[in-house]
């Protein structure tokens, strides 16, 4: 967040006043420094029981959280608020960590034998944990950190992911070989897709067009592409390498990033062509992978070496080795900034008519700890849609305005009404973003309710 620092100096000039100026223009320097703070990995260390943090920025292990016992997977909410950290073996429980205090807050009980990997709905409500030994999924409800369904699933679960509408979770067994999509409102099985062999890890593409599975078997073993909507086998890629254990998307979709337990690499998968572009060597036994908001970097566990590579997804290179705790299994990064915004400032409800004609109008809101000049227009993007340029020059339909009369400015952007971007029934959108080049490129996030209309 950018923070705004007031300061008040006296017409009075002394030495007394200067040094006043001198330590009020450093606490200035100090806020602007602060305000543009990258996100943070979280780490679980299975072996030593506790949680790194790491500054994205300086690539460094900032503080240590403990003791959060056998953790193993993390998912963090996407407002950014709490990370969620699986409790391997037979705790059957989860550690709520505050992301902003980095304490430990809150233990969710009575979740399934050897839970490990972990999603979250995209609004954050939910979190589906796939217990191994139990054959399960438990869901919790993140308001109150109760677990309020649990939905067999085949024989050892691991893999788990959701997709981007939050409707259906997709979740591998590895030794019945195949995956089972549950349905979100439901919480019951309501597809099961056979055909894989030992599948482990699962990602479903930003678009929820296609989940990538990795087939953890000796030799390079297949990635498995699925069609979301048939729920079929459409077709499968070397991975390239030994023992494929994970499947992570990066945030525009572009490529799909698996880690090669036995070989000791990651290979990229371009998901247009589904071809190899890169296989990237990494440290002992990488096992799970998270991406920073822009995809910039990606950050990978080794378990056998205790450490993080991180790879730079421009030149598909590991630039840094990061020094954590024992046995590092899973990997969360914290959202880009999270902003407010207004979808048709002034109205309430939300409500549209998504039909490719005209524009919709989202303001960017500032406060007191956000500054929405700050914000690049020509990244902003609801729902994948930019805004309408106009004009022989392409000029883009954004300015400053204090719409809401709280005495900060806003910014105000003209998003094309692209017909077909929302459905009948959608009651969220979400509008993404970077910050100016001169505020660090950081990546903003808002959500806001609508309602389409006829």
């Amino acid at each position: 967040m950018n923070y705004r620092c007031n300061i008040f100096i006296s017409p009075n000039k002394g030495i007394i006043q200067l040094l006043l100026l001198t330590m009020l223009l450093m606490y200035s320097m100090l806020c602007a420094v602060s305000a543009w703070a990258q996100p943070f990995a979280y780490v679980a260390n299975q072996g030593s029981n506790n949680v790194s943090v790491i500054d994205t920025a300086s690539n460094t292990v900032v503080t240590t959280i403990a003791p959060v016992p056998r953790a193993c997977g993390v998912a963090i909410t996407p407002d950014g608020t709490r990370a969620y950290v699986t409790n391997y073996g037979y705790t059957n429980t989860v550690t709520v960590i505050d992301i902003a205090s980095n304490t430990i807050v809150d233990t969710v009980l009575g979740v399934g034998n050897d839970p490990c990997k972990i999603a979250m709905l995209p609004n954050g409500s939910r979190a589906y944990v796939a217990n191994r030994i139990s054959n399960s999924v438990s869901v919790i409800d993140t308001t109150n950190n109760t677990v309020v369904a649990t939905v067999p699933t085949g024989t050892y679960p691991i893999g788990v992911d959701v997709t981007p509408d939050g409707t259906r979770v997709y979740v591998t067994n590895e030794l019945s070989h195949n995956v089972v999509v549950i349905d979100t409102t439901s919480n019951n099985v309501v597809a099961t897709i056979p055909g894989m062999n030992k599948p482990t890890g699962v990602a479903v593409t930003p678009d929820g067009t296609r989940a990538y599975v990795a087939n953890r078997i000796q030799g390079q073993g297949p990635i498995s592409v699925i069609d979301t909507q048939l729920n079929t086998v459409i077709t499968t890629v070397d991975s390239g390498g030994s023992a494929p254990y994970e499947v992570t998307i990066t945030p525009d979709g572009s490529h799909a990033y698996v880690t090669n337990q036995h070989s000791q690499n990651v290979t990229v998968i371009d998901t247009a062509t589904n071809t190899v572009v890169a296989i990237i060597t990494a440290g002992a036994a990488p096992v799970l992978m998270a991406f920073t908001p822009d995809g910039a970097s990606a950050y990978v566990t080794n378990a056998g070496s205790g450490t993080v590579s991180v790879i730079d997804t421009s030149t598909f290179t590991v630039f840094n080795t990061i020094t954590v705790g024992v046995l590092p299994i899973g990997v969360a990064v914290t959202p880009g900034l999270i902003v407010s915004i207004d979808i048709k400032p002034g109205s309430d409800p939300n409500c549209f008519n998504n039909n490719g004609h005209g524009v919709i109008p989202v303001a960017i809101l500032g406060n007191n700890s956000f500054d929405a000049t700050s914000v690049d227009a020509s990244t902003v993007m609801l729902e994948g849609t930019s805004i309408k340029a106009v004009g022989k020059s392409d000029k883009l339909l954004a300015h400053i305005e204090d719409v809401n009369y709280d005495g900060y400015d806003d910014l105000i952007v003209q998003i094309i009404d692209e017909d077909g971007v929302f459905d009948n029934g959608d009651v969220t959108a979400t509008l993404t973003g970077n910050l100016l080049p001169e505020f660090g490129s950081t990546a903003i996030k808002g959500t806001d309710n609508i309602c389409i209309v006829p």
